[in-house]
């Protein structure tokens, strides 16, 4: 939310928003490497991608709808990628 409110590159909100977007996708890509180094991942890049999609709608989805809103199977979601993965 905070790179739709500062849409400026150069501001700090968008910087340091975009920074921790960076950061959760890059520990998405390392939850899931270790995933699949023990086979238990086959597409362990999809994978953090469609991790990161699903964080990144609950953060939406629960800043707008609350908590209570769709965000709650924000868990539901993402065991539902493991699974299949």
């Amino acid at each position: 939310m905070a790179l739709a409110e500062f849409p400026d590159p150069a501001h700090p909100a968008h910087r340091a928003a975009v920074t921790m977007k960076a950061w959760v996708r890059e520990r998405f890509g390392q939850l899931t490497a270790a995933l699949a180094s023990e086979d238990l991942a086959a597409r362990p890049e999809l994978l953090a991608d469609q991790l990161s999609l699903v964080m990144e709608g609950t953060y939406a989805s629960a800043q707008a709808l609350s908590a209570a809103g769709p965000a709650r199977h924000a868990r539901t979601v993402a065991e539902s990628l493991l699974d299949v993965s």
